[in-house]
């Protein structure tokens, strides 16, 4: 597995995950009861759960290490949105924006960052900020049709 050989040697993805999760590997072919009660259809799947369990983020297949540190980054930004830790996860969609500019997480991480910004101040100027961005530099992506009607070029 590409994952084992290739991402999670690599010192950066073991130094963030070691820093920033409670790593487990589920070896989802032989628990067939785990894999059905997290909707794991095919492997490698990724999952961002928090101490509860509940899901935060998912991505599936083979990622080399700075795109899988972009989605890790994004499913803890998005852990703590959904926690109420606005500041924090601002943060989290902030580094994916600037460290992985090109990965396929970065428009996603825009588009939240704007959410983000707006949860913890509830000034609406921060989703046109960040969406007009996203659209600018992200236009082809999902994330920035998700905002069409929202922000007009």
């Amino acid at each position: 597995m590409q994952l084992d050989t290739v991402t999670y040697p690599d010192a950066r993805v073991t130094e963030f995950v070691s820093r920033n999760f409670v790593g487990t590997k589920v070896d989802f072919p032989n628990a067939p009861e785990a894999a059905k009660r997290l909707r794991v259809s095919w492997t490698p799947t990724i999952l961002v759960l928090d101490p509860e369990g509940t899901e935060h983020h998912r991505f599936v297949g083979f990622l080399p290490p700075p795109d899988y540190l972009a989605q890790v980054t994004l499913g803890l930004g998005k852990s703590e949105l959904d926690r109420g830790n606005h500041g924090a996860a601002a943060e989290r969609f902030a580094a994916v924006v600037s460290g992985y500019p090109e990965s396929e997480a970065a428009p996603e991480a825009l588009y939240f960052l704007g959410v983000a910004k707006y949860r913890q101040t509830k000034d609406p100027s921060h989703l046109k900020t960040e969406w007009t961005k996203l659209r600018e530099k992200y236009g082809s992506s999902e994330w920035a049709k998700k905002v069409g009607f929202a922000v007009s070029k």
